[in-house]
C-alpha cells in the first residue's frame, strides 16, 4: 500500500518541480529581454507591455521613477550591448525576485554606466508576470592595496 500511494504522488512531485523550474527559466528571460528591449533596442512598447502601470524604479543614482518616467529616460541611454547575469531567484506563488549584475556598453547622459548589482520584483497579474519594481545600485571597483 505505501509504494502505491509514492507511486501515485512521484508524477507530481516531479511535475511541480520541473514546473518551478520553468517558470524560474521563463523570469530570467523575462528580465533579460525587459532590459535589452529598453536599453539596447529602446523599444517602448516592449517595455509597457511587461512592466505593472505603478512600476517604480530607484535608479543607481538614488532617485525614484515611474513607469512613465523610466520610458521617457530611454532617450537619455545610448548602449551597444547588455550583459543581465541572474544570480539569484526567489518564486512564492504570485511573486519573484531576481537579484543579479547588469553590465551595460555605453552612455547614459553622456556619461560611463557603472556595472550594476540590481533586484527585480515581478507579480503575476492576470496570469502574466510583469515587472512590479526594480532597483539598481553601482558596484564600485576595490582598488589594489599597494
Amino acid at each position: 500500500m505505501k509504494y502505491l500511494i509514492v507511486l501515485l504522488i512521484l508524477p507530481f512531485s516531479v511535475f511541480s518541480q520541473n514546473s518551478e523550474k520553468d517558470i524560474k527559466e521563463k523570469l530570467i528571460q523575462l528580465n533579460e529581454d525587459i532590459y535589452k528591449e529598453y536599453a539596447l533596442h529602446k523599444n517602448e512598447a516592449f517595455f509597457n507591455e511587461h512592466v505593472k502601470d505603478d512600476f517604480i524604479l530607484i535608479a543607481g543614482i538614488g532617485i525614484t521613477e515611474s513607469k512613465s518616467q523610466a520610458i521617457k529616460g530611454i532617450k537619455n541611454l545610448n548602449v551597444s550591448s547588455v550583459d543581465v547575469v541572474a544570480n539569484t531567484i526567489i518564486v512564492n506563488a504570485d511573486s519573484a525576485i531576481i537579484v543579479g549584475v547588469l553590465k551595460l556598453d555605453g552612455k547614459i547622459m553622456g556619461n560611463p554606466i557603472p556595472n550594476m548589482r540590481y533586484m527585480s520584483v515581478f507579480t503575476k497579474h492576470e496570469g502574466l508576470w510583469k515587472l512590479q519594481a526594480r532597483s539598481m545600485t553601482p558596484i564600485r571597483e576595490m582598488k589594489k592595496k599597494q
